[in-house]
């Protein structure tokens, strides 16, 4: 059984492809040239018969795998959406994360691949939930950012495809990950537990928001390679386990082993100084809920995390 791998040298791919390696599972891999070759973005100089080249190479590596585990995406970044750009990124969006999927699907079914998992985004669901009211897995898509809209069309056409080539497709959304290599504003928080200094989130006590391990993750990607009730179906996947900012903060100087200040600095005065530097997404990632309802998930798939927050983290 072997396995083409797309987006594998990004921090899900890199911790997939060890894990199995580990195993001994036979991996192929999807090249950032080739994909882009894919989604119609070949590179400057490229001639006619480069790209055939590339193509009869890709149909060679796809007519060998078994399953395709499609990690490669251009991802989200809430500082570049504006009401003025946000049709003109929503096409961005849609051109890697929409078309390059689709023609790799339509590939994998022209040339025998059984099965297409799709690591999609919890923001096809939306971006927060109400306290205590999760995301589940027959809550309605209400994406609302040009990322989320696009991983929801990728879904649909994916779905689509399924049920008129029969290939199976899997589709997992995860909420943030995170585990060793992780990067962005959650490794910026481990940094700040791990300096020592004093962090303003004692006040954001209230919320709750789901996340997943890297290690919980993967096993979840795994079990769908070749579980019969997990084609042609969305799955919500998370820890099991809801923090507040605050209890995040602690759960994460916890796993390191330091010791944390927590300042309980007014929600009030939180607002206005990130307001004041225009990262308004980062204070709503901060204070608003986002849970998610692994039940269905486990009841499929029977599976559950195995791997808690301070596990994963100890030793970053």
């Amino acid at each position: 059984m072997t396995i083409l791998v797309t987006g594998g040298s990004g921090f899900i791919g890199r911790a997939l492809c060890q894990y199995f390696k580990e195993l001994n599972i036979p991996l192929n891999f999807l090249t950032r040239e080739a994909y882009s070759t894919l989604c119609n973005i070949a590179p400057l100089g490229s001639s006619l018969q480069d790209v055939t080249i590339k193509h009869n190479q890709l149909f060679k590596t796809l007519s060998d795998s078994h399953a395709v585990i499609h990690l490669a995406a251009k991802a989200h970044d809430t500082r570049l959406i504006s009401e003025n750009n946000f049709e003109f990124l929503l096409e961005e969006y849609r051109r890697v994360n929409v078309n390059g999927t689709l023609n790799l699907a339509r590939m994998c079914a022209q040339l025998g691949v059984k099965r297409f998992i799709y690591i999609s985004s919890i923001k096809v669901n939306g971006e927060s939930t109400l306290l205590n009211a999760p995301f589940r897995r027959e809550s309605l898509p209400n994406p609302t950012d040009p990322y989320g809209i696009s991983k929801h069309e990728a879904e649909k056409g994916l779905l689509e495809i399924a049920r008129a080539t029969g290939l199976e497709v899997v589709i997992i959304r995860p909420p943030l990950v995170y585990g060793y290599g992780v990067k962005a504003n959650f490794m910026t928080l481990i940094r700040l537990v791990n300096s020592g200094a004093p962090i303003p989130f004692g006040a954001i006590s209230k919320n709750l928001r789901s996340f997943i391990a890297v290690e919980n993750l993967i096993d979840l990607i795994y079990l769908t390679i070749s579980h019969p009730s997990a084609k042609n179906d969305i799955f919500l996947v998370s820890d099991g386990r809801d923090f507040s900012t605050a209890e995040l903060v602690l759960e994460i100087a916890m796993a390191l082993n330091k010791k944390c200040i927590m300042l309980p600095i007014p929600l009030i005065a939180l607002k206005v100084f990130f307001r004041m530097i225009g990262r308004r997404d980062i204070l709503m990632r901060l204070m608003e809920n986002l849970q998610i309802d692994i039940g269905y998930t486990a009841r499929v798939l029977g599976w559950q995390p195995t791997h808690t927050m301070r596990s994963s983290l100890k030793g970053l």
